[in-house]
């Protein structure tokens, strides 16, 4: 999960920051768009100045109405070399750039950044950070509502499973499996000592006696503390996803009714601003009657649904977020709880 994870949120940043850019331009009386929207700031023009001033579609007088879209390719010039790219493509580009930039920003000191940011556009064919913002609202609204964002996070799931498929291919000695147990296997046993709080399925599973499954266990962790490619760690998450249970039931037993997106905003909320006030998660938890499994749970579901359909959850989670942190910004107020 640790990878997966990474990437569904550097896809899930690309959408929020499509849909407040989008959003913005909804409050606007109008655009006027003109010849010169992302002129250098250098006397020398560039190639790229010279197409964008020769395109007839941009007349310097030209006046957009508030409720049209803006068209990529149109009155949104694609970057260079992203003309004849597909959709997924695009997302794969756009995802490149978000991680380019978060690895920027984290390994720089701020003026650095900034000073870097004009070739870092450049570099994936953008004429200015102001040209990059567009396409991304742009590219958002254009590919057939949220499709764009579900192709994203489809490519980041393509390049979890072939990294993780290509260490597990790599014949490393440390994922080799110990005493006749295979990573995977051992992964699933320990889940269920987690879930079951007995080590009696460990043992079924791995075949081995107490002093074996220590044995056995205690090497695993050893070998998973100590790869930093994070392989280990993943498929060891991914087994406790797969198998973990709560007070909800197994994952498998969450869905849109059993849940709602609701209760989910209201959870979420709760959680962060009752944290912020000193009280303790799982206790927050406690007040719904849940435990970190049926969050952990709950949170995957409907980040699924939520980026599977992003025109219906948008104005539902403002609304909802808007009702709970009134609701929570003083205190628990957990006296209307419904279970």
């Amino acid at each position: 999960m640790g990878l997966f994870n990474n990437l569904k949120n550097k896809a899930k940043e690309i959408a929020n920051k499509a849909k407040e850019l989008a959003e913005n331009e909804e409050k606007k009386d109008e655009k006027v768009i003109e010849k010169d929207e992302y002129a250098s700031e250098s006397e020398n023009e560039t190639e790229y100045d010279q197409e964008y001033d020769e395109d007839e579609e941009y007349d310097e007088d030209e006046e957009q109405d508030e409720d049209e879209e803006q068209e990529l390719g149109k009155d949104i010039p694609y970057p260079q070399g992203w003309e004849n790219l597909s959709e997924i493509e695009i997302a794969d580009k756009l995802l490149a750039v978000s991680e380019k930039y978060a690895v920027m920003e984290e390994d720089m000191d701020e003026d650095d950044f900034h000073d870097g940011l004009d070739n870092f556009y450049a570099e994936f064919g953008f004429k200015n950070e102001e040209h990059y913002n567009d396409f991304l609202a742009a590219a958002y609204t254009s590919f057939n509502e949220h499709s764009f964002t579900q192709a994203t996070l489809d490519r980041a799931k393509e390049v979890h499973e072939a990294q993780l498929q290509e260490q597990i291919d790599s014949n490393r000695e440390d994922l080799q499996p110990v005493d006749g147990v295979s990573l995977e296997d051992w992964a699933k046993a320990f889940a269920s000592v987690a879930n079951n709080g007995t080590v009696d399925e460990a043992l079924r599973i791995t075949k081995k006696d107490k002093a074996g499954w220590d044995k056995v266990s205690e090497e695993w962790m050893t070998r998973m503390s100590n790869d930093e490619s994070g392989t280990i760690a993943t498929i060891y998450a991914d087994a406790f996803t797969s198998s973990a249970t709560g007070n909800l039931g197994e994952s498998s037993n969450i869905n849109a009714e059993s849940f709602p997106f609701e209760k989910y905003i209201e959870v979420r909320i709760a959680l962060d601003l009752l944290c912020q006030q000193g009280k303790d998660a799982q206790d927050v938890l406690a007040m719904f009657d849940m435990t970190a499994v049926d969050w952990s749970n709950s949170s995957t579901f409907w980040m699924s649904e939520y980026m599977s359909d992003t025109v219906k959850y948008i104005p539902l989670e403002k609304e909802y977020t808007a009702k709970y942190e009134a609701k929570y910004m003083a205190g628990d107020s957990n006296s209307d709880i419904d279970f």
